[in-house]
């Protein structure tokens, strides 16, 4: 196995039919660094597979965590016990596309009877600005 056309040595775990390589560099690749890994083997017997390459790049460096929204109000709650949540968005420094999940509990102990919303599965009514 070569990573970026130096030789490396693998870890190998599997059997005949199913292999895995695992590498771990001794110092962490840069950020956005294009990493190309070549991969070749061969039987007992000599027979030699062909060389597959592959590419990809690392992430951006700097990855910070976006601050937490802040709430701004609780509106009155409707006659079906639904609230109404108005919170700020935060910016995220690294502009990458932020979800929230917003658990409400009637006993605090966010157990039995929790309702959950996630701004990835549940869209309906969930319209933060800037959108997420």
């Amino acid at each position: 196995m070569r990573v970026n056309g130096n030789v490396v040595a693998p870890s190998i775990t599997g059997d005949a039919l199913d292999y895995t390589l695992a590498y771990d560099p001794p110092i962490d690749f840069a950020p956005q660094q294009t990493i190309t890994v070549s991969i070749n083997a061969a039987d007992s017997a000599g027979n030699a597979m062909t060389t597959a390459s592959y590419s990809f790049e690392t992430a951006t460096g700097n990855q910070v965590p976006p601050s937490a929204p802040t709430l701004i109000s609780l509106a009155a709650f409707t006659n079906d016990n639904t609230p109404a949540l108005t919170f700020n968005v935060p910016q995220d420094l690294n502009n990458d596309q932020l979800h929230f999940r917003v658990e409400i509990d009637d006993d605090g102990n966010f157990g039995a009877g929790t309702q959950t919303y996630d701004s990835r599965t549940n869209t309906a009514g969930f319209n933060p600005t800037p959108p997420v």
